[in-house]
């Protein structure tokens, strides 16, 4: 696949936010055992030392990839596959901790409000996933 050109346009600001939002949460995920990774990983049982880990690292770096890609000449090969990676992880996240753990729990308007912001993610994957297809 070719290089795209450089732009600056509303995908641009999204893929920065999103990929800023990664950088972040891989960095929590590493210096906070309470963090919302986790917190899932203990709801269900897993252990949070190793798995954790890995996710919070895969994180790290899938928003790096990211970020870098905005600036430098990457191929969209390399970046459609880092987002679809993060898009794959974060679809998991969202039927993990709100389907497969406390469904409508505390009631449906509360699950909603805190299932919002990961499906903001994950559309916003969504659409720089597709501009990289």
């Amino acid at each position: 696949m070719a290089n795209r050109e450089k732009s600056v346009d509303g995908i641009f600001f999204l893929q920065l936010a999103v990929s800023l939002f990664l950088i972040v949460s891989g960095l929590l995920g590493l210096m906070d055992y309470t963090s919302t990774g986790s917190k899932v990983f203990r709801a269900l049982g897993i252990g949070n030392d190793v798995v954790a880990i890995i996710i919070t690292v895969l994180e790290l770096v899938s928003g790096t990839i990211l970020l870098v890609g905005l600036f430098l000449l990457i191929r969209n090969r390399t970046l459609f596959f880092a987002v679809l990676f993060v898009f794959v992880l974060w679809a998991l996240r969202v039927v993990l901790y709100f389907f497969l753990n406390d469904f409508l729990q505390p009631d449906a308007l509360v699950w909603l409000h805190n299932m919002a912001p990961d499906l903001i993610v994950l559309s916003s994957l969504w659409v720089i996933l597709r501009r990289y297809a």
